[in-house]
């Protein structure tokens, strides 16, 4: 069997564990009814910021498709990073500096993926199947990995084999962060189908919320952090039914005059609202 686009030297970068490879199927396609994603390995790690950084650089890149919102895999072994969002923008993955990105691939390809927390303070994980988020019923994928610390970030390794072309959601099951924007979809095509017609997949991007979930909403809590150079505020606050849970989250302002209104330590009122780009804004704020 030819195996290509496999690249130990990536992996050796931060010294990782080189994955065992799964042989496609013969026919490049599972048999009827099995599920559509089969899970060999998983391995838990801790990995270093810089460690990260590098792999990432290191790492081959997937074609962008036309429409920009996609990566499109063609080889039968594909080798992914999958990160947890920025700071302004926790609730979402970023796959090479794509945010949430549809994954084209073929049937038979195996993925090995190593996914990492860059969040400081909240719990993810990354899964995939046939449900409906957060459901995980037959998923396969990550475990949760604890929030990172310092510099040094939980990760896990994980191989996985799609078996039966469709369309797939990958999401975060942690409380209602799938429904919040974490989430995408992964595109499993025909194995015959070329890089050409894999290109022009239709990539729509999966819908980052419910449609019970209110796209903005009132919250209390207190100002731990500002930061005028990011435009950045950090709120220790309670939870906003139907939008975001009780956390400590650093979330962009709309108006950078808005960061002048309050200051550290001080209890406030604000608004949280999701822009059409799916990031979270602080769009007013004032002092309780």
């Amino acid at each position: 069997m030819k195996i290509r686009n496999v690249q130990p030297t990536l992996l050796a970068v931060a010294g990782l564990t080189i994955l065992a490879l799964l042989p496609a199927p013969e026919n490049g396609i599972a048999q009827p009814k099995r599920p559509p994603f089969v899970q060999s390995v998983s391995h838990k790690r801790v990995i270093q910021k810089d460690a990260l950084v590098a792999l990432e650089v290191a790492q081959a890149h997937a074609t962008v498709a036309t429409s920009g919102k996609a990566l499109v895999f063609p080889d039968s072994v594909v080798q992914l990073i999958v990160r947890t969002g920025p700071a302004s923008d926790m609730l979402s993955y970023r796959i090479q500096g794509l945010r949430n990105p549809t994954l084209i691939l073929h049937a038979g390809a195996s993925l090995h993926i190593l996914f990492v927390n860059v969040d400081d303070d909240m719990t993810h994980d990354l899964r995939f199947g046939a449900v409906k988020p957060p459901d995980t019923t037959g998923t396969v994928g990550s475990s949760r990995l604890p929030h990172s610390e310092d510099d040094n970030y939980s990760a896990e390794e994980i191989t996985i084999r799609a078996t039966e072309p469709g369309r797939y959601p990958y999401f975060c099951s942690y409380k209602n962060h799938a429904a919040n924007g974490m989430r995408g979809m992964l595109e499993v095509v025909n194995p015959q189908k070329s890089l050409e017609d894999m290109m022009k997949t239709n990539s729509t991007t999966m819908p980052t919320r419910h449609k019970d979930a209110s796209k903005s909403g009132d919250g209390t809590g207190t100002v731990r952090s500002i930061d005028p150079v990011h435009q950045t505020i950090t709120l220790d606050h309670g939870n906003i039914p139907s939008v975001m849970p009780a956390m400590t989250m650093a979330y962009k302002v709309a108006d950078a005059n808005l960061l002048q209104s309050v200051n550290v330590n001080e209890s406030v009122r604000f608004t949280l609202t999701r822009s059409d780009a799916g990031e979270w804004l602080i769009t007013a704020i004032r002092k309780e």
